[in-house]
């Protein structure tokens, strides 16, 4: 297929410095693709995927948590980044604005995280489809579902599929609204392990417990 008619996805990790989850699943992700590339002839031969290892280097580098070099989030900031105070994502925003209006547009995005008080892995979607269109409401949660069918770590009911107000400035909510990507995620790992579906059901239950 010509370059100029694969779609494009956008995979990228780090935006919070000590999440290293995203490290490990991005360097994998790598390493299947580039040592064993016969597996995924279909793949390749379809899509242009493009990885972003680390967004934020310099949190990475000084040893921050969540905070960029001049101590903010950058996942907080995707609205309206500045050149200087937050070049990480200004430059990467604008990369991915061309790539939406090209032929290509973006077909997936997907923003590696960890999360510290769930187990195993899920995703945080987006409620509608961001065209609205008919099945608006099934779209977004196709790729999630398909995730759960074949991986045994995914916990499609640990995911969730809205926009709360004080995450509206996020990777995930940005590139959905302004870029309008329906498959813009943000993949969620958990930092202390998985759980086998016996336990994952006492342990939601204790959650929602909580939440009374």
């Amino acid at each position: 297929m010509p370059l100029s008619k694969k779609k494009c996805v956008y995979i990228t990790a780090r935006m919070h410095a000590a999440e290293t989850h995203g490290s490990f699943i991005m360097q994998h992700l790598i390493y299947e693709l580039t040592r064993f590339p016969e597996k995924y002839d279909n793949l390749l031969s379809s899509y242009v995927i493009k990885l972003v290892p680390m967004i934020n280097t310099d949190g990475v580098t000084i040893g921050n948590s969540r905070s960029s070099l001049v101590g903010l989030d950058l996942n907080r900031r995707w609205s309206e980044p500045h050149a200087t105070i937050h070049p990480e994502i200004y430059f990467l925003k604008l990369a991915m604005e061309q790539q939406a209006k090209s032929e290509q547009g973006i077909s997936v995005f997907c923003d590696l995280h960890g999360h510290n008080r769930r187990d195993n892995c899920f995703f945080y979607g987006c409620n509608k489809a961001s065209d609205e269109g008919m099945l608006s409401w099934t779209k977004t949660r196709l790729l999630p579902k398909i995730f759960a069918s074949i991986e045994p770590i995914f916990n499609y009911s640990h995911c969730r599929f809205k926009q709360d107000k004080f995450k509206l400035n996020t990777a995930r909510v940005v590139v959905w609204n302004e870029m309008r990507v329906t498959n813009s995620f943000t993949l969620e790992t958990s930092m202390y392990g998985k759980r086998s579906n016996q336990a994952n059901e006492k342990t939601e239950a204790l959650q929602e417990s909580d939440l009374k």
